[in-house]
């Protein structure tokens, strides 16, 4: 994976300062931890871990920091490095079992929210105290008490920090902004091109057998911080820009391939009706730091008990739970026993972000001005194929399609996607059984984001991340025929119109997150985006964004008087 090592001796990776932090039980429970979860199960090579996969970050890390202070006389010293490297080898520390699967779909399940980036810091933390290290990282120069800014720093790496600040303002604490290349390194939220891809999309498909196209050594090779509006980014040389392309290509490649097999996708589906008939059995729990005994899904509280849940060794009480993994074992998988597709339709596909394509917010320099970055030139735009997604559905969303269509009729609208409907109403105006929920807009431009709905379903109102570029209003919906069901997660979006520099990056954030979470989804809004303009950059990005995770968006006729399409309806439906 990574030619320009020869390397049998493992402690020449990483440097010596890192092998007191590798050499504990909190980062060796990583050599238990799955890096591709259910994967290993359809390919037989992915038997790798989120140990190895650290490391290699770590190294990464070490490589890109040290490139740019020999390049460039950035005021890096080694402390930085050495920062970076940290925080690169425990970027990963609080995964669980079979990693994404854990903090994903098993935790959706259960109805817990606890991301690994949050539990990585807090392990972090346990790790540095439970082995004593903060004396040891003192002699290596690093300030670490009480808001010592290194493993602030080292933190901020790992996650970014939550507080809300105005777009202009410093968020971070561990390093002043002159640095603020340093915090694109380990984790880039910014563009998404960090050492973090770059080792598992190389490891992954070393071990999965898919050539990789992207090459981070020309990305180290050319890497360069360059001033842009005042800010210091790291940026590539601008004949770079198809080797950055790479980088998403592979990715969803990956994607399709691995990530979304059906055979996968039906193994952890069965892994986590095991583990919730555990989590639910009184005598399958973990003893905490407080002598407490915590079922498996409170674990990531506590980070002692954390620590001993791993990918192995589970002792399945329940007869239920050893028969589903007797079921993977013998591959007598969940099958699916039907699929059809929503709609069809033609679309467009460009790799877009703003008004260019999704590295719009990376940054080039050229041969003759090595100081500046500037976004990549119009005409570098590179347009591919995505990719499908199959879920589990346990429900007929039939029974939720004839409601609303009966809905339709009897109030005199037409289908969703065969006509115009527009629909107005003041909240306290619904027809009879009905009743609304109602959120008001932050930003004050309106009135809410709300929906009408009949007394007979059942409703709760689901908690939302809060973005400045949309509103939203999050519902749970079951029929009374379906109450055992996992319920519909209907979405109801408004993004007002005006710039859209930031909704892109947050949408795709989103989304994203919604597709692990529930298993059917509809969302409907006024996105303000002219779906029906062909040559429209956001609308090319905005589709693109869609058709990547495996949205279908049905409305096909204009929603507004100057016959364009911006009221839109599109869903998901899980299926294995």
């Amino acid at each position: 994976m990574y030619p320009e090592n020869n390397i049998t001796d493992l402690r020449q990776l990483i440097p010596d300062q890192l092998h007191c932090l590798r050499d504990t039980p909190q980062f060796q429970r990583l050599r238990n931890i799955k890096q591709l979860g259910g994967i290993y199960f359809v390919y037989p090579g992915a038997s790798h871990n989120r140990f190895e996969h650290s490391i290699g970050v770590a190294h990464l890390a070490g490589e890109l920091a040290k490139a740019l202070k020999v390049k460039q006389l950035e005021q890096i010293n080694d402390q930085d490095v050495l920062c970076v490297q940290i925080a690169g080898l425990c970027h990963d520390l609080g995964h669980g079992p079979f990693s994404h699967f854990f903090d994903g779909m098993f935790m959706d399940a259960i109805k817990r929210d606890k991301k690994h980036e949050k539990a990585s810091i807090e392990m972090f933390k346990h790790l540095l105290d439970q082995n004593g290290l903060k004396e040891v990282m003192k002699k290596y120069g690093l300030k670490v008490d009480e808001d010592g800014t290194d493993l602030v720093f080292i933190e901020e790496m790992i996650e970014k920090p939550q507080d809300k600040k105005p777009q202009n303002d410093w968020p971070y604490k561990g390093r002043e902004e002159k640095k603020s290349f340093l915090y694109e390194i380990v984790s880039n939220k910014k563009t998404g091109i960090d050492v973090d891809k770059f080792d598992y999309l190389a490891r992954d498909c070393h071990h999965l057998g898919i050539p990789n196209s992207f090459d981070h050594q020309r990305f180290v090779m050319f890497a360069r911080v360059c001033d842009v509006n005042g800010r210091k980014h790291i940026c590539s040389r601008d004949k770079e820009s198809a080797n950055l392309y790479d980088i998403f290509q592979q990715r969803l490649s990956i994607h399709r391939r691995a990530c979304q097999h059906k055979i996968k996708m039906a193994v952890e589906i069965m892994l986590k009706d095991a583990l919730i008939l555990v989590d639910d059995h009184p005598d399958f729990k973990i003893k905490s730091s407080k002598g407490e005994m915590l079922h498996i899904s409170r674990a990531n509280g506590d980070m002692e008990a954390y620590t001993k849940l791993t990918g192995s060794g589970f002792n399945l009480y329940l007869e239920q739970a050893r028969e589903i993994l007797k079921r993977v074992m013998k591959r007598d998988l969940y099958r699916c026993v039907g699929q059809a597709k929503v709609c069809s339709y033609d679309v467009t596909l460009d790799y877009g972000m703003e008004n260019v394509d999704p590295i719009s917010k990376a940054y080039f320099y050229r041969k003759d001005n090595p100081d500046k970055g500037e976004p990549i030139p119009k005409s570098d735009v590179r347009t591919t194929a995505l990719i499908s997604i199959y879920e589990q559905i346990k429900t007929k969303e039939e029974k939720f399609k004839k409601v609303f269509n009966d809905w339709c009729k009897k109030n005199g609208y037409k289908k969703p996607g065969c006509s115009r409907m527009i629909m107005s109403v003041e909240m306290n105006q619904h027809p009879p059984s009905h009743s609304n929920y109602q959120k008001p807009r932050s930003t004050g431009r309106g009135g809410s984001v709300a929906a009408i709905f009949h007394t007979s379903l059942f409703i709760n109102e689901r908690p939302r991340q809060t973005f400045n570029s949309f509103e939203s209003l999050m519902l749970n919906i079951v029929h009374p025929s379906c109450e055992t069901q996992k319920p519909v997660l209907l979405v109801i979006i408004y993004r007002p119109p005006g710039p859209y520099t930031e909704f892109l990056s947050d949408f795709s954030d989103f989304i994203s997150d919604l597709v692990l979470s529930s298993d059917k989804i509809i969302i409907v809004g006024d996105f303000n985006i002219h779906v029906d303009a062909k040559n429209d950059s956001l609308n090319m990005a905005f589709n693109l964004l869609l058709d990547s995770i495996g949205f279908s968006q049905n409305v096909k006729e204009p929603t507004h008087h100057f016959n364009h399409t911006l009221d839109l309806v599109f869903n998901i439906w899980h299926r294995n």
